[in-house]
Protein backbone atom coordinates (compact mmCIF):
# COMPACT_ATOMS: atom_id res chain seq x y z
CA UNK A 1 0.00 0.00 0.00
CA UNK A 2 2.90 2.36 0.68
CA UNK A 3 4.27 1.64 -2.79
CA UNK A 4 0.91 2.50 -4.37
CA UNK A 5 0.78 5.76 -2.39
CA UNK A 6 4.31 6.66 -3.49
CA UNK A 7 3.45 5.86 -7.12
CA UNK A 8 0.34 8.03 -6.85
CA UNK A 9 2.45 10.81 -5.35
CA UNK A 10 4.89 10.61 -8.27
CA UNK A 11 1.99 10.56 -10.74
CA UNK A 12 0.44 13.69 -9.24
CA UNK A 13 3.76 15.54 -9.24
CA UNK A 14 4.54 14.46 -12.82
CA UNK A 15 1.14 15.54 -14.20
CA UNK A 16 0.74 18.58 -11.91
CA UNK A 17 -0.32 20.87 -14.77
CA UNK A 18 -2.73 18.46 -16.47
CA UNK A 19 -6.23 20.02 -16.41
CA UNK A 20 -7.78 17.08 -14.56
CA UNK A 21 -5.08 17.08 -11.87
CA UNK A 22 -5.17 20.90 -11.58
CA UNK A 23 -8.94 20.75 -11.09
CA UNK A 24 -8.51 18.15 -8.34
CA UNK A 25 -6.29 20.35 -6.15
CA UNK A 26 -2.94 18.57 -6.50
CA UNK A 27 -1.59 20.04 -3.25
CA UNK A 28 -4.30 18.26 -1.29
CA UNK A 29 -3.89 15.08 -3.32
CA UNK A 30 -0.24 15.12 -2.24
CA UNK A 31 -1.24 15.67 1.39
CA UNK A 32 -3.65 12.74 1.16
CA UNK A 33 -0.86 10.54 -0.25
CA UNK A 34 1.58 11.62 2.46
CA UNK A 35 -1.08 10.97 5.09
CA UNK A 36 -1.69 7.48 3.74
CA UNK A 37 2.05 6.74 3.73
CA UNK A 38 2.27 7.88 7.36
CA UNK A 39 -0.79 5.78 8.30
CA UNK A 40 0.60 2.70 6.58
CA UNK A 41 3.94 3.28 8.32
CA UNK A 42 2.18 2.56 11.62
CA UNK A 43 2.48 -1.14 10.71
CA UNK A 44 6.26 -0.94 11.12
CA UNK A 45 5.89 -0.03 14.80
CA UNK A 46 4.20 -3.42 15.35
CA UNK A 47 7.13 -5.51 14.11
CA UNK A 48 8.36 -7.91 16.83
CA UNK A 49 11.99 -6.75 16.75
CA UNK A 50 11.11 -3.06 17.06
CA UNK A 51 8.91 -3.09 20.15
CA UNK A 52 10.08 -0.42 22.56
CA UNK A 53 8.70 2.50 24.51
CA UNK A 54 9.43 4.81 21.59
CA UNK A 55 7.62 2.62 19.06
CA UNK A 56 4.63 2.32 21.38
CA UNK A 57 4.48 6.11 21.70
CA UNK A 58 4.85 6.58 17.93
CA UNK A 59 1.88 4.37 17.03
CA UNK A 60 -0.81 6.92 17.88
CA UNK A 61 1.29 9.69 16.31
CA UNK A 62 1.64 7.88 12.98
CA UNK A 63 -1.99 6.77 12.94
CA UNK A 64 -3.38 10.11 14.16
CA UNK A 65 -1.33 12.45 12.01
CA UNK A 66 -1.69 10.26 8.94
CA UNK A 67 -5.43 10.12 9.44
CA UNK A 68 -5.78 13.86 9.96
CA UNK A 69 -3.67 14.61 6.86
CA UNK A 70 -5.79 12.28 4.74
CA UNK A 71 -9.24 13.10 5.99
CA UNK A 72 -8.47 16.70 6.96
CA UNK A 73 -7.50 17.32 3.34
CA UNK A 74 -10.65 15.61 2.11
CA UNK A 75 -12.72 17.64 4.56
CA UNK A 76 -11.06 20.89 3.47
CA UNK A 77 -11.64 20.12 -0.22
CA UNK A 78 -15.28 19.27 0.52
CA UNK A 79 -15.66 22.49 2.49
CA UNK A 80 -14.38 24.48 -0.48
CA UNK A 81 -16.87 22.77 -2.81
CA UNK A 82 -19.69 23.43 -0.34
CA UNK A 83 -18.79 27.12 -0.13
CA UNK A 84 -18.60 27.44 -3.91
CA UNK A 85 -21.92 25.75 -4.60
CA UNK A 86 -23.77 27.24 -1.63
CA UNK A 87 -22.86 30.74 -2.82
CA UNK A 88 -26.16 32.46 -3.65
CA UNK A 89 -24.63 35.67 -4.93
CA UNK A 90 -23.86 36.37 -8.56
CA UNK A 91 -20.24 37.25 -7.77
CA UNK A 92 -17.51 34.73 -8.37
CA UNK A 93 -16.25 33.33 -5.09
CA UNK A 94 -12.53 32.57 -5.01
CA UNK A 95 -11.24 30.28 -2.29
CA UNK A 96 -7.48 29.88 -2.66
CA UNK A 97 -5.51 26.80 -1.73
CA UNK A 98 -3.81 28.76 1.04
CA UNK A 99 -7.14 29.34 2.82
CA UNK A 100 -8.09 25.68 2.47
CA UNK A 101 -4.62 24.66 3.63
CA UNK A 102 -5.20 26.66 6.82
CA UNK A 103 -8.07 24.29 7.65
CA UNK A 104 -5.75 21.30 7.32
CA UNK A 105 -3.11 23.12 9.37
CA UNK A 106 -5.64 23.92 12.10
CA UNK A 107 -6.87 20.32 12.24
CA UNK A 108 -3.25 19.07 12.35
CA UNK A 109 -2.48 21.50 15.16
CA UNK A 110 -5.43 20.30 17.22
CA UNK A 111 -4.42 16.69 16.58
CA UNK A 112 -0.82 17.47 17.62
CA UNK A 113 -1.98 18.99 20.91
CA UNK A 114 -4.18 15.97 21.63
CA UNK A 115 -1.41 13.53 20.77
CA UNK A 116 1.06 15.47 22.91
CA UNK A 117 -1.34 15.24 25.85
CA UNK A 118 -1.73 11.52 25.19
CA UNK A 119 2.06 11.05 25.09
CA UNK A 120 2.69 13.07 28.23
CA UNK A 121 -0.20 11.83 30.33
CA UNK A 122 -0.42 8.28 28.96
Amino acid sequence: AIVISILWLIFVIKYWYHPVIRGSSPLFMILISIGSIICFSTNFTWLPNTVSDASCKMRPWFAGMGFILMFGSLFAKSWRILKLYANDSVQVLVIKDSMVFLIVLLLSGIQSVLLTLLSVLG
